[in-house]
């Protein structure tokens, strides 16, 4: 007689640092992957759970927005339209209107948990270790183990880095920005023209009075003195928001013209993005087809000469109007597919020439993608006819941040991405994450053989800003790798007789 033994190991561990959007997209793709039988133990520094830094509730008050839509989301176990009409008070979302970052945070948290919850019926268990900030990586014969809170946890198969920007308060920080609004003064300067820097200004300008609705215009009433002066290098803000639901398609069709790619960023361009200027914005096209990519980016983004910040306002607003009548694909559009191109094709990785122009240009690349709400756009105009706004082209220096008068507030919002790229080491691990072994780190696109992952678009150097879509693909990649790896401490069955 011949019998089935089914030998069970112990369930293999894996430990994820993070426990915000990059996470949240992790859970889902093991989920629709099909994972069993596993233990997760899911190490955050914080409290915050599922929204990470950008959507957590302090970062989100009072009503602050994101630059996402509900089409521009990623897909997740339960879709934006089904929470919306559920939890979300059934708001109804007009084509160019984005979604708070309070109920954006709130949907990602409900994902976390209904992906947890449903992982359980396979046989894996999600633990999530809060105010566990992870210091150490030890790398053993065959698992890892975290050092966290001064305590050791071990007996880990794989290691899945997907730590955020964090919440390090530096000097001047914007965050959380009730801590600003509620101060008695009146005057501010706020060094950025960031969307954290647009952040801060309407959180201010929402504790020192009110927006009304006027004459086919809004209108803003101080309730007390503010002077809000916003101040960097473009003396603009950004462009306004554009759709992302159709870059997908444009991707499809740049990367058929991707073959043999050049490893020069200018003959990239010219080779891939500038056709499809030509295409579907011919008028923009016949200004930049003889310029760089850096000084098109620049020409595209207005930081090139002087420009009046309230006209550059002005005359977005009504282009955007225009142009979504006519449905008008939108400049940002065309680029942002171009740089996801890059990132999707491995170009960076393989051609340390190109990463090396990508990187240099990463400032312009932020300015020119940075969406701006169009809500925000009309509120910021407010501000500047009501007196209480102006932005100035200015830099600021470390000395005169610290140098800030008594009887002025200042806020420093310039971005932290590029600090915290600088103290990123091989594979994609802050530098305060001491990995024993660098050649087991390696990114989701390590393949199979890697111990340690990196699903998340801050700790790795990218063309694209950091944002839900990269999160998602990256962790598809790692959800993938995590089951290969995971392949040989399956159930096995055997002949018994």
């Amino acid at each position: 007689m011949t019998v089935a033994l089914t030998i069970i190991a112990d369930k293999p561990k894996i430990a994820v640092i993070g426990a915000g959007a990059s996470t949240v997209y992790l859970l889902h793709h093991l989920l629709v992957k099909g994972v069993e039988n596993i233990d997760i133990d899911i190490f955050e520094a914080n409290d915050w759970v599922g929204c990470g830094y950008p959507y957590n509730r302090e970062n989100s008050a009072p009503y602050l927005l994101s630059n996402l839509h509900p089409v521009d989301l990623p897909p997740l176990g339960v879709s934006f339209t089904q929470y919306n009409i559920v939890y979300g008070g059934n708001i109804r979302y007009q084509d160019d209107e984005v979604i708070t970052r309070k109920i954006l945070g709130e949907y990602l948290t409900f994902n976390f948990y209904h992906s947890v919850n449903k992982l359980l019926r396979n046989n894996v268990t999600v633990s999530v270790l809060s105010h566990h900030k992870v210091t150490t990586i030890h790398k053993h014969h065959d698992s890892f183990s975290l050092m966290a809170n001064g305590q050791c946890f071990g007996g880990y198969k794989a290691v899945v880095n997907n730590a955020g920007l964090g919440s390090t308060i530096r000097p001047h920080s914007p965050y959380p920005v009730c801590q600003p609004a509620n101060r008695s003064g009146s005057c501010y300067r706020v060094v950025g023209s960031s969307l954290t820097a647009i952040d801060t200004i309407l959180a201010l300008a929402a504790w020192h009075g009110e927006f009304i609705e006027g004459d086919n215009t809004l209108i803003y009433i101080p309730h007390r003195t503010l002077n809000i002066k916003a101040l960097s290098p473009s003396g603009v803000f950004p462009s306004l928001w554009y759709p992302s639901h159709r870059i997908n398609d444009i991707v499809t069709e740049m990367r058929k013209l991707c073959s043999h790619s050049p490893p020069r960023i200018e003959a990239l361009y010219q080779r891939v993005c500038l056709p499809f200027f030509a295409r579907y914005l011919p008028y923009i096209h016949r200004q930049i087809q003889y310029k760089t990519f850096s000084d098109a980016l620049a020409f595209l983004s207005n930081t090139t000469v002087s420009c009046d910040a309230k006209n550059k306002l002005r005359i977005e607003l009504v282009a955007y109007s225009a142009a979504t009548n006519m449905k008008e694909i939108s400049w940002q559009e065309i680029i942002d597919a171009f740089l996801t191109v890059i990132d999707q094709t491995n170009l960076l990785e393989q051609q340390d020439m190109l990463r090396q122009s990508v990187q240099k240009m990463q400032p312009l690349i932020a300015k020119a993608l940075a969406a701006l709400p169009v809500s925000s756009a009309v509120r910021l105009l407010a501000l500047i006819n009501a007196n209480c706004l102006s932005i100035k082209a200015e830099s600021v220096s470390e000395e005169q941040l610290a140098d800030s008068q008594a009887d002025k507030l200042v806020i420093d919002c310039r971005s932290a991405i590029n600090s915290y790229h600088s103290t990123l080491c091989f594979g994609g691990l802050p530098s305060s994450l001491h990995a024993v072994s660098t050649k087991e780190t390696q990114t989701a696109k390590g393949g199979s053989n890697s111990s340690v992952l990196c699903g998340t678009p801050y700790s790795r150097f990218t063309a694209s800003l950091p944002g839900l879509t990269e999160c998602n693909r990256l962790n598809e990649q790692v959800a993938s790798s995590l089951l290969t790896l995971l392949e040989h401490d399956r159930v096995w069955t055997a002949p018994y007789g």
